[in-house]
């Protein structure tokens, strides 16, 4: 076989192999891509844990426990609003949650999400730069209504992740409209149609600065920048204090609104596929999660480890940072599921931008029948958005 000919076979390989790999990848669905770069650890049987990303940085904590116990461990991350529709498309796909509030686990049947137990807490605050807050005026008696002036006065810049897609950001957006209501009970659809409301909190959140996915984004997007507050995790504005320190940049002040702070509990909890020995090693987790070693460090990390919200570790929650460790944390009650559905669809009414869509849809032969009739049932619900928050 000439040289020629052997250059000329290697090249249609090659090409082929590239056409395979092209052909996968866009079969592929975004949940199996997930699952081909899900970190896995041990040797035995799959255990697989849906987590909100907010405990990334917890990962390696549970990972060495379970390569010591032999558990084959693989982590996915989504946002914690867009976890219960995935337990509930394909439960058969995971063995536990660990989502950031239970609030959002609340839609998920009852028969397959169980042995739910709160890890730590962490309030959603309000972290402002030191030289606004004294120019504002702020102290530890500040009410959200106090945070919504400045900004409707435009003198107070901020940043706040995603409301549609972060638990952080739709908890602050359930904080705030609380607190423009007066502090009610707790937030009801009846609140929701209130004029009043609807004009401020309109005002409010087209001023947001940046609204992005995660914190962790959120948190470069203001180091990068010039802004004068951002709404996060306690535990994520710590990590920040702490690299603006470090660089000689001037650090923030943490308000925690004297009338109701959002406050996620973390819970982790078993998803039953009638799998004894799923179970065993998910209570072997567990456990681990809440012994009393894996508290300590977890309270090291700035997470908050009693509902309460007393801390004992002053070295991580620091007094000049606005923090009060002695003080119990007074949160807010969130509302049942179908007024927060109610919440986020105000929300997008609030915040919405002139934009010019265009569809394009397939109506060729091989959609006739069912895949028709999926497609008009997608089109009527991202056009008629009752219909999509009614699901």
């Amino acid at each position: 076989m000439g040289l020629y000919r052997k250059i000329t076979i290697v090249k249609i390989a090659i090409v082929f192999l590239l056409v395979v790999i092209v052909f996968w990848g866009a079969r592929s669905s975004q949940k199996e891509l997930t699952k081909a770069f899900a970190v896995s650890s041990g040797g035995g049987k799959g255990f697989t844990i849906l987590s909100s990303s907010e405990n990334v940085d917890l990962e390696p904590m549970l990972r060495e426990f379970a390569r010591k116990h032999k558990i084959n461990l693989r982590f996915e991350y989504a946002g914690s609003v867009m976890i219960p529709d995935m337990i509930k498309s394909s439960p058969q796909d995971y063995d536990a949650v660990w989502s950031a509030n239970s609030v959002w686990n609340a839609s998920i049947p009852r028969d397959l999400l169980k042995n739910s137990k709160s890890i730590f807490v962490s309030p959603v605050i309000f972290a402002v730069k030191e030289s606004r807050y004294k120019a504002l005026g702020f102290s530890r008696d500040t009410v959200v209504n106090d945070l919504a002036e400045a900004i409707e006065a435009g003198k107070l810049t901020f940043m706040m992740p995603s409301v549609m897609k972060t638990n952080s950001g739709a908890s602050a957006y359930i904080a705030f409209l609380n607190g423009l209501t007066g502090k009610p009970l707790v937030l009801t659809e009846e609140d929701l149609t209130l004029p009043a409301l609807q004009e401020r909190g309109e005002k409010i959140f087209k001023k947001v600065v940046k609204n992005y996915g995660g914190d962790e984004h959120l948190i470069d997007i203001f180091q990068a920048g010039d802004y004068d507050a951002l709404v996060s995790y306690e535990s994520s504005l710590i990590e920040l204090n702490k690299q603006l320190i470090a660089s000689n940049r001037e650090p923030l002040r943490f308000i925690y609104p004297s009338d109701g702070v959002s406050v996620s509990d973390s819970p982790f909890a078993y998803i039953d596929n009638n799998d004894s020995e799923k179970l065993e090693i998910f209570n072997k987790l567990q456990d681990f999660l809440l012994s009393a070693d894996t508290q300590q460090k977890l309270e090291g990390l700035g997470r908050r480890t009693t509902y309460g919200g007393l801390v004992s570790n002053v070295e991580v929650f620091k007094e000049s940072y606005g923090i009060d460790g002695t003080a119990y944390l007074s949160p807010i009650k969130y509302p049942a599921v179908p007024v927060l559905k109610r919440a986020l669809a105000l929300y997008l009414d609030m915040s919405r931008k002139p934009a010019a869509v265009v569809f394009c849809l397939d109506l060729s032969e091989h959609m006739k029948g069912k895949s028709h009739k999926q497609l008009a049932e997608a089109m009527e619900k991202i056009l008629i958005r009752e219909l999509l928050w009614r699901s």
